[in-house]
C-alpha cells in the first residue's frame, strides 16, 4: 500500500504552514510601537475559513487513522513478544 500523503492534502498542509510560519500569524492585528507600528498582515488575503478548516479535519482524521491503526499493530507485537518471553522463561 502507498504510503503518501495525497497532493491535495499536502497542498493543504503547505497552506497552513505557509500561513503561520512563526506561530504568531494570527495573534496580532498589528505589530511594532510608536511609529514603528504596522499591520501584522500587510497583505490582506480573503479564504473560505470554513472550507479551510473542514479540509484539514478531514486530513487530521485520515493521519490519525493511520498513525493509530499503525500504532495499534505495534501494540499487538509487543503483547505477543511480552508472552512468548514469558512463554520462554524470558
Amino acid at each position: 500500500m502507498e504510503q503518501r500523503i495525497d497532493p491535495e492534502s499536502w497542498s493543504q498542509l503547505n497552506w497552513l504552514d505557509s500561513e503561520n510560519a512563526t506561530g504568531e500569524t494570527y495573534r496580532y492585528a498589528v505589530v511594532g510601537h510608536g511609529a514603528d507600528r504596522a499591520p501584522a498582515r500587510p497583505v490582506q488575503q480573503n479564504v473560505n475559513f470554513y472550507e479551510q478548516v473542514n479540509e484539514l479535519h478531514k486530513l487530521a482524521h485520515l493521519l490519525w487513522g493511520g498513525y493509530s491503526a499503525h500504532l495499534g499493530e505495534y501494540e499487538n507485537w509487543q503483547i505477543e513478544y511480552m508472552e512468548a518471553m514469558d512463554t520462554a522463561g524470558y
